[in-house]
This record gives structure tokens, C-alpha cells and sequence, in this order.
């Protein structure tokens, strides 16, 4: 039983009932006014007046009794109060809006006014084919049609019988259930409308993004239904590659009153191209429709789906010097750069580098080609997939080594690439041999020193330099210098070395004058650049 201290609905209704004598019947009399008779009830105190024409102690002018219903209204917690007067009053209680299909309970409470017993008392109602009497408490004592009745035989003064109907709306707008005694009387209805709840979800998306652009995501959702919608929120189907840290997404869109839209906007991430589909599922709690409703099931809608490509543009590029194997220190080096987008967006702000190597110089640039500090580069603009782009960079070789320049290309949402070519720069070693005798002429069984100069006087190594010598009436007396001299009898085998541009090194040997004449020193000259051998001969007189 509900509690009736809350702030609940209520229909009265006041019915004349009897069997054989009536009790308390109502009977025109002269137009615009009513005169009960009945049987004589006992005197009541002034607290007990509420019944119309039960008499008082006190002078007491009966009011006439309401003979039809009065228009029903509703509080605040979904209940509705209509009344209508008899002898016997019947209270209805019961939701003024419930879900179809979902159980529901209304109860009738009977109560005899009267300071009488009554008999045979019987309470009828009638169903409309919408409803389904799930049971009532008491059992219903007979059933015709879509009336049924309670029989609840001898009510005593003043007591009160309650009947407890449980049942459920299976379709329709309203379930008007309708109350009455055994005698014909006003019928007391009572209409409860019956309403839907219901969502409506659609979600919207560009056709194409870049693969770092976000995809920015919109959900309208409306309550289509007739009741309002609570904690109403938004579960995106977010594909893998796009989902935020890999965390399921919620939106929540609140409250929404019947008819009401909201449009929430959200962005993903797209971390790879391809084509992705976004969809979303709306969801929300139907209200409470009134005090004591059991709580309606979840409402859910598909939002339909929505596709969106992600474009990726790649650029790629190959660096060339122009076929060449080799280059002389002082002349140019062409450095070819080639640049394509192998994607499937275009690669705006596109930007090439090039770096220029520390062995060489920079003189000239293609495309409005820039100098800073020890690089290169070129706006190329936005390339579309599958177009090219073509540079060159001149550049003069300034001394031997690897000639290396290193690419890149880089543009708004693109990978960097890079590339590199390189030329070997390669110098002409010039070597020159000197032999210079310290002391000429020379007497016999004196010693003179001879001084053995190379010089590479060339802009490239010399290398696997080797130099032999001989000599003719002399004796061999010590050496030294840049490497280590073996003598053998009259021959000078030196160790081999290389020599840098610009670089000379030395030796010194000593001999000792063993004959008179003309004594020649000789030395040749062999390299890996020397094509045939250089030979310096110095003439000493001995006496």
C-alpha cells in the first residue's frame, strides 16, 4: 500500500448505492434545488458534518451531491485527482502517465460514509482492451466482457474496503479504467496517457583529412520521444588507429525535454592513412513519469555511420652528380636533386635542403636556390601526388676528399626523406728531387754531406714514394732524415712514404772521398703517380 503521506494523485468518487430501499437516495424535487430522504441516521457531533446530508446536532443545510465527475488534475509527482459524491466513496489511485508494456499498479478504496450498514455491496469496473489485468487484491468474483466485479457483500459504518489492480498498458494512448457500484450511476474514469520514449542520433564527418590532421567528428542527438530523457550520452565507435590513447570515448549530451536536439562536436586523431568509419550509439534513461514508477529500461540508438579517407603524402627524393667518377681539385661539381610525391595528397609547403661539403665552395643555384651559411635550399611549393620537382646545386671542388652533399625534403604533414651523393675530388701530386753536395771539391780522404730534398709541390698526395741511390769511388759513413736508409756496397735503398701538397722532407748522408776524379751521386725517384721514374744526379770533384 502506498504511502499516503506522499504527495500522491488521487480520483474520489462519491457514489448513492443500494439494493431494494435505497439509503440516502437523492430525489429532485423543484427545479435548481435536491432533497435527500431516507432513513433517520443518529445525531452527529459538527466534526462528523463532512458527509452532506448526514444530519448534525447544529443546524446544517445539506449541499447537493456531486452527480458528475469533476475535471481531474495532476501534481507535481505524475498523480491525478478527480472526484465525483455518493453515499459510498470511491477513491482511485493511480499514474497519470506510465510505458507501455510495463507493469503498473492503481488501487480503488471504498469507504461507506453512511452511520448504516450497507448491503450487497458491488464495485464494477471496466477494462478498455489495451489493458491486461495481471491480478487484483481481492479476487475478482465475476467477470463479463471487459467488466469485472468485486463482490464486497456488508460494508459497516464508516468502513473502508481497498482493491489492488496490477496490470500493464499493451498499446494505445490512454487506459481509461472505469469505476462503478451496482446501480447506474456517473461513471468515475480515470485516463492515463501513455507515451513512448525514444532518441534520434545522427553523426556527420569531412570526406578527407590529412593523415595529421584530426577528424573532427559531429553527433546531433534528439529526444524524439514524449517524456524527457536523462543522462543522456553519446558512445563513438572509434577505430583503432584514431581512438585517443586507445581509451573508449563518452560524450555527454545531459538532460534533454521531448523535441530538444544538442550537437557535440569532438576530434580523433588519424595516425595512418586509409579509410575509417565512425559511428556512434545515444543512449539514455527515460524520467520517472510518477512517485513510485518502476524505472524505464535504457533507450539506445544507432547513429548510422559516416566515412572518412585519410590521405598521406610521401615525398621522395634521389640525389645525382651528374655521372662522373671523379673530380680535379678547382673545377665544378653539379649536384642533381629530384623530388616526388608518392602519396595520395598533396604535399604543401614543400622545402628542400642541401648541405654543401667543407671541400668545396658554392657557386650557383637553379629554382631561385638560397645560400646559408654552409646549405642550400628551395621553397618547391605544393606537389601533387605523383608530381616532380627538379634542382640543381653548382658547387667547386676546393681540395682531395670525399665531396658529399646530403639532402632533404620536408612539407606540412610529410616525412622528412633524404639522400645524399657524394664525388671523389682528387689532386696532382708534383714532386720535386733535389740533391745538393755540402762540400765541392773535395780532397782525397775528406767527407762531404750530401742532401736528399722531395718536395710534392702538386694540390694532391704523392704516395708509396720510394727513392734509391748510388755512388761511385766513395765510402758510405752514416745517414739520417724522414725515413731510415739501408746501404748495401755502393747502393742506397731508402723506406718508402707519401707526401701531402706542399709538404718536403729530407735526408742527409755522409761519404767519404776514396779516389781521385769526377764521382757522380745519383738518385731515382718512383711513386704510384709517377708514370716512369725521376732521377737526380749531383757531380762531386775529388783531387
Amino acid at each position: 500500500m502506498r504511502n499516503r503521506s506522499l504527495a500522491l494523485v488521487t480520483i474520489l468518487a462519491l457514489a448513492l448505492i443500494g439494493f431494494g430501499v435505497p439509503i440516502g437516495a437523492i430525489a429532485e424535487t423543484e427545479e435548481g434545488s435536491q432533497t435527500y430522504h431516507g432513513p433517520p441516521l443518529p445525531p452527529k457531533t459538527k466534526g462528523d458534518c463532512y458527509f452532506p446530508h448526514s444530519p448534525c446536532q447544529e443546524d446544517y443545510i445539506p449541499s447537493p451531491v456531486e452527480s458528475e465527475p469533476r475535471a481531474a488534475s495532476f501534481d507535481g509527482n505524475g498523480w491525478g485527482t478527480q472526484s465525483i459524491g455518493y453515499n459510498i466513496f470511491i477513491e482511485k489511485h493511480f499514474p497519470k502517465r506510465v510505458y507501455s508494456g510495463q507493469p503498473y499498479e492503481y488501487t480503488i478504496e471504498v469507504t461507506n460514509l453512511s452511520d448504516v450498514a450497507l448491503e450487497n455491496v458491488n464495485i464494477i469496473e471496466t477494462f478498455p482492451k489495451s489493458f491486461k489485468v495481471l491480478s487484483t487484491d481481492p479476487a475478482i468474483y465475476n467477470t463479463s466482457g471487459e467488466k469485472v466485479a468485486w463482490a464486497l457483500g456488508q460494508m459497516g459504518p464508516k468502513e473502508k474496503r481497498i482493491i489492488t489492480v496490477r496490470g500493464m498498458a499493451e498499446n494505445g494512448d490512454s487506459v481509461p479504467c472505469c469505476t462503478q457500484a451496482n446501480f447506474k450511476h456517473p461513471d468515475l474514469c480515470l485516463a492515463t496517457e501513455v507515451v513512448d520514449p525514444g532518441l534520434l542520433l545522427n553523426v556527420s564527418a569531412p570526406q578527407e583529412v590529412l593523415r595529421c590532421d584530426v577528424i573532427p567528428l559531429e553527433f546531433v542527438v534528439q529526444n524524439s520521444g514524449q517524456t524527457d530523457m536523462n543522462n543522456v550520452v553519446i558512445l563513438p565507435n572509434i577505430p583503432g588507429d584514431t581512438s585517443p590513447e586507445g581509451k573508449p570515448l563518452m560524450l555527454n549530451a545531459g538532460d534533454l525535454a521531448p523535441g530538444e536536439k544538442k550537437t557535440i562536436r569532438t576530434v580523433v586523431d588519424s595516425q595512418a592513412a586509409g579509410a575509417y568509419t565512425f559511428s556512434g550509439i545515444g543512449q539514455g534513461i527515460p524520467a520517472i513519469l510518477y512517485e513510485g514508477a518502476e524505472a524505464k529500461s535504457t533507450v539506445q540508438v544507432d547513429s548510422g555511420s559516416v566515412n572518412v579517407k585519410v590521405l598521406n603524402p610521401e615525398l621522395k627524393v634521389t640525389a645525382t652528380t651528374g655521372g662522373r667518377d671523379k673530380q680535379i681539385i678547382g673545377r665544378t661539381i653539379d649536384y642533381n636533386f629530384e623530388v616526388t610525391n608518392t602519396g595520395d595528397g598533396n604535399a604543401d609547403g614543400s622545402t628542400l635542403v642541401a648541405t654543401i661539403p667543407s671541400n668545396a665552395s658554392f657557386r650557383s643555384a637553379s629554382d631561385n636556390g638560397s645560400k646559408s651559411g654552409s646549405s642550400v635550399s628551395w621553397d618547391l611549393g605544393s606537389i601533387r601526388p605523383g608530381g616532380t620537382r627538379n634542382v640543381t646545386m653548382t658547387l667547386v671542388a676546393t681540395s682531395a676528399g670525399s665531396a658529399g652533399a646530403n639532402a632533404s625534403v620536408e612539407g606540412v604533414c610529410v616525412n622528412t626523406a633524404s639522400a645524399a651523393a657524394s664525388l671523389p675530388v682528387v689532386g696532382v701530386p708534383a714532386l720535386l728531387l733535389e740533391a745538393i753536395d755540402s762540400v765541392d771539391p773535395l780532397e782525397i780522404g775528406d767527407s762531404t754531406q750530401y742532401e736528399i730534398r722531395v718536395t710534392n709541390q702538386g694540390n694532391g698526395p704523392a704516395t708509396n714514394i720510394r727513392l734509391t741511390g748510388s755512388f761511385e769511388d766513395m765510402r758510405y759513413i752514416t745517414s739520417q732524415g724522414h725515413t731510415p736508409i739501408e746501404n748495401t756496397d755502393k747502393s742506397l735503398t731508402f723506406g718508402s712514404f707519401s707526401l701531402e701538397p706542399k709538404q718536403t722532407v729530407s735526408w742527409v748522408i755522409q761519404l767519404e772521398a776514396a779516389a781521385v776524379g769526377d764521382q757522380r751521386f745519383k738518385i731515382i725517384m718512383n711513386s704510384d703517380q709517377l708514370t716512369r721514374p725521376v732521377e737526380e744526379t749531383e757531380s762531386t770533384t775529388i783531387y
